[in-house]
């Protein structure tokens, strides 16, 4: 069965944000198609055999994602003048839900008060008034979504996540601060980039406060921690332990480079290698880039993370394709490159 979804995702890296709705896609749902029809809105289609397991999937899929503001399951679209309106699927009558709310996004720009009125109106008699549901504004168990974009009418089931936390989550607030560790918004945009399964386990080679593994054991996701540096180990451990995650997770303080440490299937890298910041590992800051990919980035089963190097001669010595590469500015001097590697 076909279904169409629209996703609202955040513009600041709307590019790399297309590729991780990709990869969420193809994780969850494996055939899919993407159709960008205007910042922000990307229109997707999905296979599914089960309207209801697709809901809850898009509910695990929307809260993993780093970009994914709202994502609305179309099961109707209308013209302009609203002369006919939806149906809802089956499975919002199975007693789970009892209340809802109704979400309106004018993307265009031009609907009158009295339109959205009128929209809600017809809304709330089809829920409330023959469906018997009741209206819940403050914490329904559905949303009733209509986005407006070039003159159409976009109605189904809202999927909403608009605060995702990143800024209780910030490298200050943790318990215990470096100023090495990565913003969560791109630790999680690299750890979903990676491919990372829900059952998948991800490892960062140097994480040191695990900035990157916060962020995947808050998002369910399992990990392994290796820091040198017995300090930064430590204070892995403290963040890891802050968060109460029921995921499994570990550190190890020791060299991820060393010959101790073995790659086992299933396993998926998202790390922030050194560039100059640390130098206990090695002086020779590429002769740790290639050790690095000799070493995790060949055995993994996807990987994707920063440097500051230009590393496609580097990778393809291993005989390794760049799936995707990135470029974020980050001031005027420094520019970090994202490479997804599968």
């Amino acid at each position: 069965m076909k279904a169409v979804i629209l996703t609202h995702l955040s513009q600041d890296y709307f590019p790399i944000y297309i590729e991780e709705l990709k990869t969420l896609l193809e994780i969850y749902f494996g055939r899919f198609e993407v159709d960008v029809i205007g910042k922000p809105l990307v229109k997707c289609f999905i296979y599914h055999s089960d309207p209801y397991q697709m809901y809850n999937i898009l509910k695990r899929m929307v809260f993993r994602s780093t970009c994914i503001k709202r994502c609305l399951v179309i099961f109707d679209e209308a013209n302009i003048d609203l002369t006919r309106f939806f149906d809802p699927p089956d499975f919002i009558f199975n007693g789970e839900f009892l209340t809802f709310a109704c979400h309106i996004h004018d993307y265009d720009g031009d609907l009158t008060r009295e339109e959205s009125k009128n929209i809600i109106d017809k809304i709330y008699n089809l829920m409330a008034l023959r469906y018997s549901f009741r209206l819940n504004l403050s914490n329904p168990d559905l949303i009733i979504g209509v986005y407006k974009k070039d003159g159409h009418y976009y109605i189904g089931l809202e999927i909403h996540d608009d605060k995702k936390g990143f800024e209780y989550r910030r490298p200050h607030k943790r318990p215990i601060f470096s100023p090495f560790s990565l913003d969560p918004k791109l630790s999680r945009l690299l750890i979903n980039l990676s491919g990372v399964p829900d059952e998948g386990i991800l490892i960062d080679p140097f994480c040191g406060v695990a900035g990157i593994p916060s962020e995947a054991a808050y998002i369910g996701i399992s990990s392994l921690c290796i820091e040198l540096k017995y300090r930064w180990a430590k204070g892995a451990y403290t963040n890891l332990k802050w968060l109460n995650s029921r995921k499994y997770w570990d550190v190890i303080c020791g060299n991820s480079l060393d010959k101790f440490i073995k790659i086992s299937e299933n396993i998926f890298v998202a790390t922030d290698p050194p560039y100059g910041r640390i130098t206990s590992i090695s002086s020779d800051v590429m002769k740790v880039y290639h050790e690095f990919i000799e070493k995790f980035v060949t055995e993994a089963k996807g990987s994707a993370f920063f440097s500051p190097f230009h590393l496609v001669d580097i990778l393809r010595t291993y005989g390794l394709s760049i799936y995707n590469l990135f470029s974020i500015k980050v001031h005027k001097n420094l520019v970090r490159h994202l490479y997804v590697i599968r």
